[in-house]
């Protein structure tokens, strides 16, 4: 999202998933806040602070009339249809950070703990795409990134690295490495080994990716994620969660806009309930060439050795 306005009577349209013991009545004091994704507190002060035009910054409203005092009538739903034609809005100043996620949640009474909540959005947002963290891994190094990740600058690796990302990884252009024959750098034991808790997404454009990826294929819940790879992402961030991301330039848009993808490494998944989606489709330029190539690197393997193993060095006394 690039809005600094959020309409809650579109999302709550979507979202409303009544727990038994709050959600059979309406009251007065029922409230919605604006909440990073990872906020595991459930007071209004947890909410995003940077709302205006609220009697507080805090970015929360009662449901009964859109303002932080409790109006005089209950309102199950603000969709905009029924029983209020006005739905709610969230003025942000400023937006939140890219990269975030957030979620809307709704609590029941005006009471702020976990019991009271009545519904969660079901697909976190964000203002923004996520910002390469820079300098990528030195050599030998172990680099973790909480949250997503996403490269879009090409990168030439000419160090080892491991980078473990909490949540999806972005690939919006290529990866590249030395050469194996360069002077600056040898390349024969240099590369980066992605190992990502989420998904991989690479953008339908890029076409070298000179990498090891893992994706474990699973949100901060545990839920799957589909797919846990793609190879021709459309750049939708967050992608839908049924893989409607996932899909090549098709037949209708020019055919030179299609790229050949080749990966020199691995891609492996670790979730055993959903594939991984290959979905880049040949253009014509490509003649009898497939339309994505995986080769092994068997290297990769010397940089998890190198990385994660140590000499251990036994002196005993010999008589």
């Amino acid at each position: 999202m690039s809005l600094n306005k959020v309409l809650l009577g579109l999302i709550l349209s979507l979202i409303i998933f009544p727990t038994a013991a709050n959600a059979e009545i309406a009251t007065v004091g029922d409230w919605i806040g604006l909440f990073k994704q990872s906020e595991t507190g459930n007071l209004k002060s947890n909410t995003y602070q940077h709302c205006t035009g609220l009697t507080t910054q805090a970015c929360w409203v009662y449901t009964s009339n859109c303002t932080q005092t409790v109006g005089s009538s209950p309102q199950i739903s603000r969709n905009g249809i029924t029983p209020n034609p006005t739905p709610c809005a969230f003025n942000l100043s400023p937006t939140p950070a890219p990269g975030d996620y957030y979620v809307f949640r709704m609590y029941a009474n005006n009471k702020e703990s976990a019991d009271a909540v009545i519904a969660t959005s079901t697909n976190p947002f964000s203002f923004g795409a996520a910002a390469t963290p820079t300098p990528i891994p030195a050599s030998g190094k172990l680099y973790r990134i909480t949250g997503h990740l996403t490269i879009n600058s090409d990168i030439t690796v000419n160090e080892t690295g491991i980078i473990f990302v909490d949540g999806n990884l972005y690939i919006n252009t290529d990866i590249k490495s030395l050469p194996s024959t360069s002077t600056t750098t040898p390349n024969a034991k240099k590369g980066l080994v992605f190992i990502v808790k989420g998904s991989i997404y690479i953008k339908r454009t890029v076409e070298t990716v000179n990498a090891y990826l893992i994706a474990n294929g699973k949100d901060n819940t545990g839920a799957d994620i589909n797919p846990p790879f793609c190879s021709a992402w459309d750049g939708t961030t967050p992608p839908a969660s049924d893989g409607t991301n996932c899909v090549d330039f098709q037949d209708a848009d020019n055919d030179t806009l299609r790229k050949k993808l080749t990966i020199n490494g691995a891609v492996i998944s670790l979730n055993n309930s959903i594939s991984p989606n290959f979905t880049r489709r040949k253009y014509v330029a490509a003649g009898d060439e497939p339309a994505e190539t995986i080769n092994f690197e068997p290297k990769y393997l010397v940089v998890l050795k190198d990385i994660f193993s140590s000499d251990v060095k036994v002196w005993r006394e010999v008589q």
